[in-house]
């Protein structure tokens, strides 16, 4: 099998919606930005989405998968910060829940997740059926 079918992703490889926003859709992830800190990336054939959560714990990100849909959802936990007289706030400290539509090269059952120093880390293997097999021909 070549190597561009492995090593490129194609626009509707990886589908992207914000749950938050009921009236969204799924759309191509080159042509929607989440809102939030995430990145999207493929390294050694394997797919992986990192999301900054700021102050987040793992005990508050919840992460499912139907069919070809990968979800990721994190509820923020109240907060008291009304004393607080910000002069600039950018920091991102929100609850959000985010959707993926993954392409059936991708096997989510394979979804492998890690939480370190406010990066959670998700990694989801190539499917086997994906690559493919080699028909003899009689």
């Amino acid at each position: 099998m070549g190597t561009l079918f492995k090593e490129s992703l194609f626009p509707t490889d990886i589908m992207y919606r914000n749950i938050f926003d009921r009236d969204s859709i799924f759309r191509s992830i080159m042509d929607t930005k989440p809102g939030y800190p995430v990145d999207v990336y493929a390294v050694d054939e394997n797919l992986h989405i990192d999301i900054a959560i700021i102050d987040g714990k793992k005990e508050y990100v919840d992460i499912t998968t139907e069919a070809t849909t990968l979800k990721v959802k994190y509820t923020k936990p109240e907060e008291s910060d009304t004393e607080a007289k910000y002069f600039w706030r950018s920091i991102t400290k929100r609850s959000f829940d985010f959707a993926w539509k993954i392409s059936p090269k991708y096997d989510l059952e394979t979804v492998d997740a890690e939480m370190s120093n406010g990066l959670l880390k998700i990694t989801i293997k190539p499917s086997k059926e994906a690559e493919g097999v080699k028909v003899k021909i009689k």
